[in-house]
Formats: structure tokens, C-alpha cells, sequence
């Protein structure tokens, strides 16, 4: 795991920054913390606030794992967060939210994690990890020893008949 290149680790980093804030902001919804800023609607009301942005929490710290264990669903989670990311701070500004408000962090650091999904280092991270998979396993001996086999003489070679290719 230590391994990694370092735009695997900082695409997790960034992740999971952007999971603690829109936990922040499911937490404002909720009204545990107060708001940053101007107080954020959502059409639906407080609940399908709560609901949409704990979905995005959850996916954003699916993503910050996946990417950090090299796991071929990473690509296309960070796909489905970025609609996300987009669309429901969006669907708050629809709805009369400020546009600086602190539902707009989620939506700039989800465009950071889309830039560096798609970094040349971490699709060939990607890449060398689905190699490593699914490459064969090669035999290990380890402390089993192989009994020797006692000397027999050679017996003579007996072919099959019947038609072969090398008698042609």
C-alpha cells in the first residue's frame, strides 16, 4: 500500500476532505452544526438535504478507499460522485440556497477528484494493480521437500498404433 503514487494518495486525501464536508453540511441539515454562511434549502425540505448529501458522504469515503486499495470500481464510483457532487449542490442553488454557500465546497472539491481521477499515473496505478490480480499465481515450494525417487531403469518407448502425423 505504500507503494502507491502520489496521485493516488492525494486523489484519496482530497476525498476524504471532500467527505468530511459534505458530512458538515448533512450535519447543518440536520442542525447538529450551525451554517457557514447562508442557511442552504433543498427541495424536498431538510430530509431530502440530509438524505442526498449523507449518500454523497458515504460515496466520497467509498471513493478515498477504493482508490487507495487500487480496486477496479474506484474509476466508476468517482463517475457517480461527480453527478453528485454536481447535481446536488446544484439542486440547492435551484432552490434558493446562496451560491457561496458551504454547499458549495462539495461541488469545487468534486471537480478537483474528477481532474485527478483522470491523471495518466493513476490509470497506470490502476492498470499495473488489474495486471497484478490477474496474473498467475506461481508455485512456492516452501518447506515441503519433494521425496527422491528411487533409480528405475529406463523402460523401453511403446508408441500406440494406429495412424500418427509423424508416419506420413
Amino acid at each position: 500500500m505504500l507503494g502507491r503514487p502520489f496521485a493516488i494518495w492525494f486523489l484519496a486525501l482530497v476525498a476524504i476532505l471532500a467527505g468530511l464536508t459534505t458530512l458538515v453540511v448533512t450535519l447543518q441539515f440536520l442542525e447538529v452544526l450551525p451554517w457557514a454562511g447562508d442557511e442552504a434549502t433543498f427541495w424536498g425540505g431538510k430530509w431530502a438535504g440530509v438524505l442526498l448529501y449523507g449518500v454523497e458522504t458515504f460515496l466520497l469515503f467509498a471513493i478515498a478507499f477504493g482508490w487507495l486499495t487500487l480496486k477496479p470500481w474506484a474509476p466508476l464510483f468517482t463517475l457517480i460522485f461527480a453527478l453528485f457532487g454536481f447535481f446536488v449542490p446544484f439542486m440547492s442553488y435551484l432552490a434558493g440556497t446562496d451560491l457561496f454557500s458551504s454547499a458549495l465546497a462539495p461541488m469545487i472539491f468534486s471537480a478537483i477528484i474528477v481532474f485527478l481521477s483522470f491523471r495518466p499515473s493513476v490509470r497506470n496505478a490502476l492498470a499495473y494493480a488489474a495486471a497484478e490480480r490477474t496474473a498467475p499465481k506461481t508455485a512456492t515450494t516452501g518447506a515441503v521437500s519433494v521425496p527422491a525417487r528411487p533409480a528405475t531403469p529406463a523402460a523401453p518407448l511403446v508408441r500406440p498404433k494406429g495412424f500418427r502425423a509423424d508416419e506420413v
